[in-house]
């Protein structure tokens, strides 16, 4: 129908519905519904076919880049409907997943689910607010990026802009270590003479480079409680 205006994904979340126990038929479903909704994505979950837009692997992310449009779905607690026993997954590790999906050429939904008056956790609220201005700071390593060969080394992930000239390197902070003077990484290198750019601050940072290893400084007025540093800059 197009009673409801316009609706961009049609998420069939099912993959046992399928003959011959359940006789559905995908092909009347899918040409019904995109006649009224022109331009309508289907997820046919888990049923890979004609009507499938995108590969949704839950809860997991690929070990390797995939080439194919696809999407994580994963929960920010421990299950998708709202529960009274609720416990919420690391921050940073959130962030983290979602650095690592990009790198891979996905896309992460993340999902909580609210209680019976429409409300969510505080504790979802906060973190929601945590990761939003993380990506207020960093989203443009993160929106309209495309995969690069070289993608990941150790903490670090690289991902290359729709232009294919910027290259954004996301380092993820581990706790335990906490932030370094220097990060260092192999290839990935910056163009002769150019700026980079940390996102967390805005500001240019120093950088070297001695054969294929680049070495940046990082800026000592880091926050305590940084999530990850995206550097920016041209690439070779």
């Amino acid at each position: 129908t197009s009673n409801y205006g316009k609706i961009d994904i049609l998420w069939l979340d099912g993959g046992q519905v399928r003959p011959p126990s359940m006789d559905i038929d995908m092909p009347k479903i899918a040409t019904m519904a995109k006649k009224n909704q022109p331009g309508l994505i289907i997820v046919d979950r888990t049923v890979h076919g004609k009507y499938e837009n995108y590969q949704t692997p839950e809860g997991e992310v690929p070990h390797e880049q995939i080439n194919h449009p696809w999407e994580t779905c994963m929960t920010i607690g421990n299950g998708w409907g709202y529960k009274k026993n609720y416990k919420l997954k690391p921050i940073d590790s959130v962030v983290h997943l979602l650095i690592e999906i990009v790198a891979k050429g996905g896309n992460l939904l993340l999902g909580t689910g609210p209680d019976g008056n429409g409300n969510f956790h505080p504790e979802d609220v906060t973190a929601f607010k945590i990761i939003g201005e993380w990506m207020k700071k960093n989203g443009a390593a993160i929106y309209g990026t495309r995969t690069t060969p070289d993608y990941h080394q150790g903490n670090i992930w690289f991902n290359v802009a729709k232009d294919q000239i910027v290259m954004n390197a996301i380092y993820c902070i581990d706790k335990k270590q906490g932030i370094p003077e220097t990060i260092s990484w192999n290839g990935n290198i910056p163009k002769k003479g150019a700026k980079m750019k940390l996102l967390e601050t805005g500001k240019n940072v120093k950088w070297k480079v001695n054969g294929d290893k680049v070495t940046v400084e990082v800026p000592k007025n880091i926050r305590i409680d940084a999530i990850a540093l995206a550097f920016q800059y041209q690439k070779t």
